[in-house]
C-alpha cells in the first residue's frame, strides 16, 4: 500500500501551477473534522481516556478528520486491551501449568501473552496509519526538513519566481 504524501511534504521540484493543482485536489477530498471529539460509545473507560489523549495530541496537526475516528478508536481500544492483559499477566504470571488428559503437567505460555502480542500488532499498525509511530514521525521530519531547505534555497526561489 502506498502512502499518501501531501504536496507540502513532498520533495522534488514542482512548478507553482503543479503545486496549486495538487493543493486544490487535496482540498477537494478533505473531509470534515467536526465530530473528532465525539468519543465512540463502544469504547471502554480506559479506551475513552486514550481516545481523548490521542485526539488532543493530533488536533494541532490538522490531519484528523471524521473518517479517522475509527482508526483513533482502534488505537485507543488496543491500548486499553493491552493494559488489561498486562494486568492479568502481572497477576497470574507469564506461564501457566497445564494438565493434560493423561494427568501430566506442562508449563505453557499464559494465553494473555498471545493476546497481548495480537493487540500490540494492531496498535503498531494503526499508530503508523495515524503517522504516530517513531518511524512515521521520523519520515515526516525528514520530508519537512527537505521542504524547508528547498523553500529557503535562493536558486529554487528564483526558478519558482520565473514560472
Amino acid at each position: 500500500m502506498s502512502k499518501f504524501i501531501p504536496v507540502d511534504l513532498q520533495t522534488g521540484h514542482k512548478t507553482k501551477a503543479e503545486i496549486q493543482e495538487r493543493k486544490d485536489a487535496e482540498d477537494s477530498i478533505k473531509c470534515n473534522n467536526d465530530r473528532i471529539r465525539e468519543v465512540p460509545k463502544w469504547l471502554d473507560d480506559i479506551a475513552k481516556e486514550e481516545y481523548i489523549k490521542l485526539v488532543d495530541d493530533l488536533e494541532n496537526s490538522n490531519i484528523l478528520t471524521n473518517v479517522d475516528i475509527p482508526v483513533v478508536a482502534i488505537v485507543a481500544d488496543a491500548i486499553s486491551k493491552m493494559q488489561q492483559l498486562n494486568e492479568t499477566i502481572e497477576k497470574e504470571g507469564m506461564y501457566i501449568t497445564k494438565v493434560s488428559d493423561r494427568g501430566s503437567t506442562n508449563i505453557a505460555e499464559h494465553p494473555a501473552c498471545r493476546l497481548y502480542r495480537q493487540y500490540n500488532t494492531i496498535y503498531k499498525q494503526y499508530l503508523s496509519e495515524l503517522g504516530l509511530s517513531p518511524s512515521s514521525r521520523a519520515k515526516l521530519g525528514v520530508l519537512n526538513q527537505k521542504t524547508r531547505e528547498e523553500s529557503e534555497d535562493p536558486l529554487l526561489q528564483i526558478l519558482n519566481d520565473d514560472e
